[in-house]
């Protein structure tokens, strides 16, 4: 039974991973102007 649980837990783990990519597009989009700009250019 508990063994069970982890695996259920690793695949909410994955949601995690996927919240760091847009991140990393913010991290640098605050830290610099011009990278704001790239952004919007993008959408």
């Amino acid at each position: 039974e508990p063994q069970l649980d982890p695996v259920p837990v690793v695949e909410p783990q994955h949601d995690p991973t996927h919240v760091v990519e847009p991140q990393h597009g913010l991290a640098p989009a605050a830290e610099e102007d011009d990278g704001e700009q790239l952004g919007e250019a993008d959408f």
